[in-house]
């Protein structure tokens, strides 16, 4: 994938403000999560009006960071909305998902349901209630690991 001009200076720009960052702060302030996001909202900005808007913000969060790093007191709010405002985009206008985002999903889904089939089915069927549970738990993990690797294939993945 072809990463555009503007993608490629923002990153210098963010490693030459980040340079003096500890793994502690690089961490607090999320900058390789704020890199991800980068690399999302450049593969959008050709088709994606909102994404083009969102460039401008995100010449705001590079302010915000510097002025996080020069000054120790800087409220960082806004540099945190910022990234938010941009994640919520992402994931509403294009669909992106974390990483085993429907998985845990899935899991979750799964434990719901076999919790509700054992308990009706418990009187019914012997070993429902031992059973039941673990069934749900992996159609849910194994649904869930089908639309994450749908998720991948179609680049939609953070």
């Amino acid at each position: 994938m072809e990463q555009s001009t503007w993608y490629l200076e923002l990153i210098d720009k963010i490693e030459a403000v980040t340079n003096g960052f500890s793994e502690k702060e690089t961490k607090k302030y999320q900058i390789n999560w704020l890199k991800k996001l980068l690399v999302k909202v450049d593969l959008f900005q050709s088709s994606c009006t909102e994404c083009c808007e969102l460039k401008t913000e995100v010449e705001t969060l590079l302010t915000e960071l510097s002025f996080i790093k020069t000054q120790s007191n800087h409220d960082t709010t806004q540099y945190f909305k910022i990234m938010d405002t941009i994640y919520k985009h992402l994931k509403t206008r294009h669909k992106i998902v974390e990483i085993r985002h429907y998985v845990n999903f899935g899991v979750i889904i799964g434990v719901v349901l076999g919790i509700i089939v054992s308990i009706t089915l418990k009187n019914y069927i012997p070993g429902a209630l031992k059973y039941g549970m673990y069934v749900s738990v992996l159609a849910g993990f194994v649904i869930g690991l089908y639309l994450d690797k749908k998720a991948v294939t179609e680049n939609r993945v953070i």
